[in-house]
């Protein structure tokens, strides 16, 4: 994960906190996420790091032009969650905001730095390790917005 200067995040020794914009677009009852290299976890949903002078709304639609260049449309906000990874050497809490979003292009089936998408359905994420780990338990999207807390 790259960090930029102009990222809304804050670090101390092993632990940093940032502000995090995700997406997840529902197709067929299947959702999108990404693989990652992340010992945490098999799967994330697409996102990144809000920017100073940034809306999460913005860097969202940010983040899927950057790495899939998709134009996304907000649908709505899904979730508020905060999160806590504790890896070997380092600690990240963040604040995530999870946004329901449409698409009218095509998805590729990998990033711009060539890491992989798919599409999974609920019951096989499940089965996965997707961060956050709450997703573990989720039966279907929310109809109005929640709040989630995922911190040890």
């Amino acid at each position: 994960m790259e960090r930029e200067s102009d990222d809304i995040r804050f670090s101390d020794n092993n632990h940093e906190f940032n502000l995090r914009a995700a997406g997840i677009i529902e197709r067929k009852n299947q959702l999108l996420v990404c693989e990652t290299t992340s010992p945490s976890a098999d799967f994330v949903f697409i996102g990144g790091r809000v920017k100073f002078g940034e809306s999460s709304k913005a860097a969202i639609q940010r983040e899927f032009s950057e790495e899939l260049h998709v134009n996304v449309q907000i649908k709505r906000l899904l979730w508020v969650i905060e999160h806590q990874v504790h890896l070997e050497t380092e600690s990240f809490q963040q604040v995530i905001l999870l946004y329901l979003l449409a698409a009218d292009d095509s998805i590729p089936d990998q990033t711009n730095k060539g890491t992989l998408t798919a599409w999974k359905s609920l019951s096989e994420l499940q089965q996965t390790k997707l961060q956050p780990l709450i997703f573990k338990f989720l039966k279907e999207l929310p109809k109005t917005t929640q709040y989630w807390q995922d911190i040890s």
